[in-house]
């Protein structure tokens, strides 16, 4: 399976590889820098790589919409984790 590493980083290819190796084993083969390729080397009974293929773009659509929104909601994860563990009262306690 051919992957366009303009779209997809590697890192987000490693992970869905990762994530889906209880169906599959997969490695990552580079061609050049913007093309990389997934070479099956075992698929689990019950699976074709028709499936595998279809199965590694919904997760790399998945992958990269994670990846998003972590990077836009950063800001305000790391004010949540600030307060959670700071003894500073940065919420007045109104009652």
């Amino acid at each position: 399976m051919v992957i366009d590493l303009s779209v997809y980083s590697k890192e987000v290819v490693v992970s869905v590889l990762h994530r889906l190796s209880y169906i599959f084993t997969g490695k990552l083969v580079s061609k050049d820098k913007q093309i990389a390729e997934i070479e099956f080397v075992k698929i689990e009974n019950g699976y074709d790589k028709e499936n595998l293929e279809e199965l590694i773009v919904k997760e790399l659509n998945d992958q990269i919409l994670r990846e998003r929104i972590s990077q836009e909601t950063e800001s305000v994860r790391n004010l949540i984790l600030a307060h959670a563990f700071s003894r500073t009262n940065f919420i007045k306690d109104n009652g």
